[in-house]
């Protein structure tokens, strides 16, 4: 792939290309690939190849419900804990001088994880995160890179893409979270991605 683009990206987005080191890649790796009770993701009434585990609560697309969902286990708190201090350190420099980006939420508050997994080919379209959870979503990313394309709402002509990287942290807040759709187009291999979000 080509290196991170980020011509235009708008506030509120950020990346942290190294929030996880080689070997704790491949740690985590080994254990998700070891996960068992994945279930099928629907994306706009078609059943998708990516695959989902929720931790804490689970959001179901068709009812727009919140379900409790298994707590989250330890080491998986490890990482979203990992996610949410180096957030803080990226995004909150933007803070202080820009409202909208204001990065809100202490490690406890991310109380729902997802899992994805995508096989060779996957992706996911444009969409937004439900607004049932709060304004700050925290990605992780981990096996073979991917694309995450931004597109405003207003005006599609306006876009950002970021190139994720296995151990890369990509941070969705302020304008970014609330403006504008992402996607991620199919992968070449292998990818997952753990997901933390906070509730409204």
């Amino acid at each position: 792939m080509d290196s991170q683009t980020t011509t235009g990206a708008p506030p509120g987005a950020f990346l942290v290309a190294d929030l996880l080191a080689p070997a704790e890649r491949d740690q985590l790796v080994a254990r998700l690939d070891a996960l068992e009770g994945w279930g099928g993701a629907t994306f706009r009434g078609q059943v998708t190849r990516r695959s989902m585990i929720w931790f804490g609560t689970a959001y179901s697309i068709a009812t727009r419900r919140v379900d409790p969902a298994p707590p989250i286990p330890g080491w998986l708190r490890a990482v979203r804990d990992r996610a949410v201090a180096a957030a803080r350190a990226r995004a909150g420099i933007a803070a202080h001088d820009d409202d909208d980006c204001a990065f809100l939420g202490s490690p406890d508050e991310f109380v729902s994880s997802t899992i994805i997994r995508y096989p060779v080919g996957a992706g996911i379209g444009w969409h937004s995160d439900a607004p049932v959870y709060g304004p700050t979503v925290l990605t992780v990313s981990l096996g073979a890179p991917a694309w995450l394309d931004l597109r405003h709402k207003a005006d599609p002509a306006r876009r950002a893409r970021f190139l994720l990287n296995a151990g890369a942290l990509f941070i969705l807040t302020g304008e970014a979270r609330r403006d504008w759709a992402h996607r991620v187009p199919p992968v070449r291999g292998p990818r997952y991605a753990l997901t933390f979000r906070t509730r409204r």
